[in-house]
């Protein structure tokens, strides 16, 4: 009997902290699924994927793309056609407190950039499956420990308001 075909995820931001570790955790225990990692590599280094296929033994694609500019001149577009993608994992994106706090706009602009275009190609190719990394900024400060979803959102973070 064949092989099923592998169902591919793209997982943005994949060589960041979070989204290197999510790589990891994908490559141990999910063995139906075949992440390709997108990052343009701002606050992340090209490193840490070469260090997670020395410690699993897996060859990871790697592709150094820029989601805030338009898939289809970025190369976004062809990478969905190429792999047929079954879901997507975004957590790219400016994340830092202190700096959102002193670029307030940038931060936005990136950000809303990232998710309207892996929204839109997502559409194109007909993929439905997304999942969109928050923090828990958007809470404040806590009411109550643990946080839950539940808990009411106090953001006064820039930052923050983005991912609520």
């Amino acid at each position: 009997m064949a092989e099923p075909a592998p169902r591919y995820v793209l997982l943005s931001g994949g060589a960041g902290y979070i989204g290197s570790h999510t790589l990891i955790e994908m490559l141990e225990s999910s063995p139906e699924y075949a992440p390709v990692v997108v990052d343009n590599l701002y606050n992340a280094s090209r490193e840490s994927i070469t260090r997670i296929e020395a410690l699993t033994g897996k060859k990871v694609p790697f592709y150094d793309i820029d989601l805030t500019k338009d898939p289809a001149t970025s190369g976004l577009d062809d990478l969905f056609t190429k792999y047929s993608f079954h879901s997507v994992i975004n957590f790219a994106g400016m994340k830092a407190v202190g700096e959102s706090m002193k670029i307030p706009l940038e931060y936005y602009s990136c950000n809303l950039s990232i998710v309207f275009n892996l929204l839109a190609v997502m559409k194109k190719h007909g993929v439905k499956n997304f999942v969109f990394s928050s923090t828990a900024c958007v809470y404040g400060e806590p009411q109550y420990l643990p946080i839950d979803e539940s808990h009411p959102c106090g953001y006064i973070i820039p930052v923050c308001c983005f991912f609520h």
